[in-house]
């Protein structure tokens, strides 16, 4: 299919936001802007007894669900990213995503392991469009996988990459290399490049890995190109020391990138492009006694500050994954979130345990429209 421009995106769109899953929770089930449509299905009516495919298909219908209220459905998913307990529950609940993706619509799509909910063995965060828009995907990185190498539509590309050619004697910054280097090569096929990457989602196998894939990233980022990026720990697919999620756009799109967190890092402060805004946003001047509660609300302070140099507000998030330590942390990260989300405005937002950069409790990623 012919690729759309950016400029099909509409920045005055007005943002629809579905019912909240649980009311007072600042979540919505699904949120809907410029012709896009965020969401997170977790598997709803579980039991203890649940199988991962169990799991995975009763998570799966309640994207349909989701999906359905959106106005959109399954042959219009972009890109997913799907949280297991464990990795070694990705092939079983890959053998039902293969089932459920129809035929010529493979969805750009990472799987690693993070802790979730209690009793949840898999969560899925999506993004999707409207029927009416035009999509291209590329080729399944492995035939009948339900995957695509990239998406692209209404002028955004979505892709995933691994350390194509990894070998066991490979380090991290040798991984870190072949990613980049599968990361150029699928984004020149999507018609773009690293020139236009808007965000990114780095997952390391172990923390200490971190600064290992920055020195790798600092060098492979163009200069005056900052994006906006997290990078948390998770368990990934055997062999796998790096894997990398990310947003880029097509060169016609004008780019306005907020100034580094870290001069010389790669990364900005904030990223915006038709109409669309991604930031990340960690517990600036967080100390050794802070609670979660503390640092949730230094994260929430320094995203509201994020949000206003970009010219918005949080009243305009999309969508959010939120990274917490420990699971065990969700509950006062979310007594907080709940007084900072304004009403009416519930947000798509994944939540589940990483680890972090040393002394961080938690993580925001966001995705936030333009003010009208």
């Amino acid at each position: 299919m012919m690729k759309r421009p950016a400029s099909c995106l509409e920045p005055e769109a007005q943002i629809s936001r579905g019912p909240s899953p649980a009311p007072g929770s600042g979540r919505a089930a699904f949120v809907s802007y410029s012709g896009l449509v965020w969401t997170v299905a977790f598997p709803a009516g579980k039991t203890a007894d649940d199988s991962v495919a169990d799991q995975t298909r009763k998570a799966l219908k309640e994207l349909d669900s989701r999906l359905a209220k959106a106005g959109t459905d399954k042959s219009h998913v972009l890109e997913a990213t799907v949280f297991v307990k464990d990795m070694a529950m990705k092939d079983e609940m890959d053998s039902v995503w293969r089932e459920w993706v129809p035929e010529n619509c493979g969805i750009s799509r990472a799987c690693v392991a993070a802790d979730l909910a209690p009793g949840d063995l898999v969560e899925m965060k999506i993004t999707a469009v409207q029927p009416e828009a035009q999509i291209s995907r590329g080729p399944s990185p492995a035939p009948g996988s339900g995957r695509a190498a990239f998406v692209s539509c209404s002028g955004l590309v979505w892709t995933v990459a691994f350390p194509a050619g990894k070998t066991a004697d490979d380090s991290v910054a040798d991984q870190t290399r072949k990613a980049l280097k599968e990361l150029d090569s699928r984004l020149a096929k999507a018609g773009t490049d690293k020139s236009h990457v808007l965000e990114a989602t780095v997952f390391v196998k172990d923390m200490a890995m971190k600064d290992e894939m920055d020195s790798v990233w600092r060098e492979w980022v163009p200069e005056n190109c900052g994006i906006s990026r997290a990078c948390v720990a998770a368990d990934l697919a055997p062999g796998d020391l790096v894997e990398m999620k990310i947003t880029a756009v097509q060169p016609e799109a004008q780019i306005s990138r907020g100034p580094s967190p870290a001069p010389g890092s790669g990364r900005a402060a904030f990223v915006s492009c038709s109409g669309l805004v991604w930031t990340v946003a960690f517990p600036a001047g967080k100390t050794a006694d802070d609670s979660v509660a503390d640092q949730t609300r230094k994260a929430l302070k320094e995203l509201d500050s994020r949000l206003a140099k970009a010219g918005t507000d949080k009243s305009h998030v999309l969508e959010a994954t939120v990274f917490v330590k420990d699971m065990a942390m969700k509950d006062e990260m979310d007594s907080v979130w709940r007084e900072w989300v304004p009403e009416n405005c519930g947000i798509s937002r994944a939540c589940v345990a990483a680890d972090l950069a040393p002394g961080d409790l938690v993580e925001m990623k966001i995705t936030s429209a333009m003010l009208r």
